[in-house]
């Protein structure tokens, strides 16, 4: 009878589950998780699902941008840290609400890209956000791709501004590119397309692999890049048919009767361009 009850009880120990120790997210392992290529929900859950230890001052945040982790997932690591160990960090899946917050910082997060905006001021120098290209002397904010070509993080100086259009020279060539504002397809005013392509410093590419890297600097968008990507490597889709950076089609013109559409999947990554 006992070696019975002792044969039973060791066939339940064989088949309970073990309890395992949650593992502890750090700064790092998230930044590690985002360059993996890994989309913010699965991050996200990981965040729920773990314990954390977050360091979270202005220069970690700071970054953890520059790493290529979203505003999203910052936000979740936030929460997490403030509430707790135990806390649960609510899943964007769940409530058609907290779906339309998140669409709406993940809109915000793309005009937002690379380093902290600032206040262009004439005279100082800056790097461009952006691979685009220019005719001439001009470069229009309908954003047409014909012409020279300037990589993403080129040192130009802001040479002037007005209403409609900011001058820049670039320094490696000496050339000097009239940026011309049409705000009717911008929709943007001018200081807002500076910040939208002037940076105080380069933006960092090493989270992503080196074809990619590559080939955000030749301007060339290709299936298989997330939003992100497409935008550091052909700038700004015009707002006017593209009003929203969260739609899963975006029209670029590259000349002026020539435009294609950039379809993406329901994770944002590209899947075919249309011409």
């Amino acid at each position: 009878m006992k070696l019975r009850l002792l044969l039973t009880l060791i066939g339940c120990l064989a088949v309970a589950p073990v309890a395992t120790q949650a593992e502890t997210l750090t700064n790092d392992k998230v930044i590690a998780l985002s360059k993996a290529g890994l989309s913010d929900e699965t991050i996200l859950t990981a965040i729920r699902q773990s314990d954390a230890d977050f360091e979270l001052e202005a220069d970690e945040l700071i970054a953890l941008r520059e790493a290529g982790v979203s505003a999203n997932v910052i936000e979740a690591m936030q929460q997490k840290n403030a509430a707790g160990p135990a806390a649960a960090i609510p899943s964007p899946t769940r409530t058609r609400p907290a779906e339309a917050r998140s669409a709406q910082r993940m809109t915000a997060d793309l005009d937002r890209l690379g380093p902290p905006q600032i206040t262009p001021k004439i005279g100082e120098t800056y790097y461009t956000r952006f691979t685009f290209k220019y005719e001439g002397d001009e470069f229009p904010t309908t954003n047409y791709w014909r012409g020279a070509l300037v990589p993403i993080n080129t040192k130009v100086q802001l040479l002037e501004i007005d209403d409609d259009s900011f001058d820049l020279l670039i320094e490696e060539t000496g050339m000097t590119v009239e940026v011309e504002n049409v705000e009717k397809y911008s929709k943007r005013s001018v200081l807002q397309y500076a910040q939208l392509m002037l940076a105080d410093r380069p933006t960092s590419l090493s989270q992503f692999p080196e074809e990619i890297q590559q080939a955000i600097q030749m301007g060339d968008p290709r299936p298989g890049m997330t939003k992100e990507q497409v935008i550091y490597a052909r700038g700004y889709p015009p707002a006017h048919q593209t009003p929203s950076l969260k739609s899963p089609e975006w029209m670029y013109w590259y000349s002026r009767f020539n435009k294609r559409a950039f379809h993406f999947n329901a994770n944002g990554i590209l899947s075919n361009i249309e011409n």
